[in-house]
């Protein structure tokens, strides 16, 4: 039986705090009745539609489970800064930019509680999809040479109820329940309750593949724009390859006829 969403749990958590009864909150909100009660995620347009009615309610926390319920003040004038912008009007589109790096490798993290806005990135609303979208750094280089370290890339977090269709061996972002952060290609295997996570370094030895069950998971994020202050040479990369392919065949020439002529003495 599928899980009830984060989302659904935090929302149903904020109206019994407010002491509101699920009739009134749908009458309210004009969210689709009777949705609370339902195991599976929540649409981005409820989602917006409830963040909308309850402006007092911390984004990151309602999405992610992170911080406190209700957002804190900033200012002596009570403005208050969230790092989740859904924000977009005809034609542009606010990214947050997130300085948290997403581990490439095995060994950086993201301390989610520890999430900070430092400004926005403006793009043209056709590049995005709607939802929730973030901006963030690239860390390693395990994903060479699809991605550099500190390339940026923005990220699309998909609903819960959305893991099971997740396209097979592309690239997202996937933050575990330690709190770490990578970025790798994917293999979908959540039918069978985990994903396969891998590096498209061709160095194994150090990149190695590894698993995340589904129970190790806290969100998902599909990596749909790469923005990088580095230009690879792809017919560089092919001279090296072929360089280190001709390397080979030398070296195999070598030791056939070292063969030959051990076999004829």
């Amino acid at each position: 039986m599928q899980e009830k969403s984060l989302i659904k749990k935090n929302i149903l958590q904020y109206i019994e705090y407010k002491c509101i009864s699920k009739y009134n909150f749908y009458q309210k909100t004009g969210i689709t009745r009777g949705i609370l009660d339902q195991n599976n995620g929540m649409s981005e347009e409820n989602t917006t539609k409830f963040l909308a009615f309850f402006p007092e309610v911390n984004p990151e926390w309602l999405i992610l489970g992170i911080g406190d319920m209700i957002k804190r003040d900033i200012s002596s004038n009570n403005s208050t800064i969230s790092p989740i912008s859904l924000t977009y009007d005809d034609k542009l589109v606010k990214i947050p930019i997130i300085e948290t790096e997403l581990s490439a490798g095995l060994g950086g993290f993201i301390n989610g509680r520890n999430i900070v806005t430092t400004d926005y990135m403006i793009l043209p609303a056709n590049m995005v999809k709607d939802g929730i979208n973030l901006s963030v750094l690239v860390k390693g280089d395990s994903m060479s040479p699809t991605l550099f370290d500190s390339d940026r890339i923005i990220v699309h977090m998909l609903d819960k109820s959305e893991w099971l269709e997740m396209r097979d061996k592309h690239v997202y972002a996937i933050v575990d329940t330690e709190g770490r952060g990578y970025i790798k290609r994917v293999k979908n295997r959540l039918s069978k309750g985990f994903i396969v996570c891998m590096s498209d370094n061709l160095d194994k030895s150090n990149y190695p593949n590894f698993n995340l069950q589904h129970d190790q998971i806290i969100s998902i994020w599909y990596a749909d724009l790469r923005l990088s202050a580095k230009m690879p040479n792809i017919n560089d990369n092919y001279t090296n390859r072929l360089k280190q392919l001709e390397y080979r065949m030398e070296d195999i020439t070598n030791m056939l006829s070292k063969s030959d002529k051990s076999l004829e003495k």
